[in-house]
């Protein structure tokens, strides 16, 4: 009866996991919490108690590719967004963090973190589009220029 008992509770435990799990097929907006995968990365977005979100990557093998500092989380309630272009680069944005990061991905499949205003790298055009509604300077150059 116990092993009964516990094979349904595994069971329930991954059918609701499975449906959590969110298909990337690339140029698409992360906006929900969850686990979005595709055929070589996973993307991990969490909330925590106090509303908070960070997120995570890792490869098809669950090796960490780059992991959002719990001590340096982002608020829902802010603008935010996360965006996986056809390339698989994953491209993140928080206002009140002041964060405009990139993963680039090469063409061996590694990574390298980057910041997309101060590396002058070309955002894709749907990205653009909805950083563009969302803040006129996405790119925080005002507060680039503070003098002593």
């Amino acid at each position: 009866m116990k092993k009964l008992i516990i094979l349904i509770i595994l069971m329930t435990f991954f059918s609701c996991e499975k449906k959590r799990s969110k298909i990337i097929k690339g140029d698409i907006f992360i906006n929900e919490t969850g686990l979005y995968y595709s055929k070589s990365i996973n993307i991990v977005l969490k909330e925590y108690n106090d509303g908070s979100l960070t997120y995570g990557v890792s490869d098809k093998d669950n090796k960490l590719i780059y992991q959002q500092s719990v001590f340096i989380s982002f608020a829902k309630n802010q603008d935010w967004l996360i965006y996986v272009d056809n390339q698989e680069n994953i491209w993140f944005y928080s206002s009140d963090i002041q964060t405009t990061n990139v993963l680039m991905r090469d063409s061996l499949n590694n990574y390298k973190l980057k910041n997309f205003c101060k590396e002058s790298i070309k955002v894709p055009e749907k990205l653009l589009k909805e950083l563009s509604n969302s803040s006129k300077d996405f790119c925080f150059t005002k507060f680039d220029s503070v003098s002593d």
